[in-house]
């Protein structure tokens, strides 16, 4: 709640890491559990990638990791006002 949840401008492609820079922005420490906990991923086709949505992605990306932004207005409604 206090990073505002996932960007929605967002589509597939790097929504995650940029939540995660948000978090780490806002003082939340990363823990690594690769190989240590319980994940299932199933493996699909990508055909909903979109260029222009992954171009579009990385520049909120960048501008999140070059402005260490700790929030986003496009994200849970009210969260980044607590």
């Amino acid at each position: 709640m206090a990073v505002g949840g996932f960007d929605e401008r967002m589509g597939y492609g790097s929504e995650d890491h940029e939540f995660g820079y948000r978090l780490v922005s806002a003082g939340i420490r990363a823990r690594h559990i690769r190989y240590s906990a319980v994940c299932l991923h199933l493996d699909h086709a990508h055909g909903y990638v979109d260029p222009r949505q992954i171009a579009d992605n990385a520049n909120i990306l960048q501008q999140t990791v070059s402005q260490r932004l700790r929030t986003t207005d496009f994200g849970l409604k009210g969260a980044s006002q607590e």
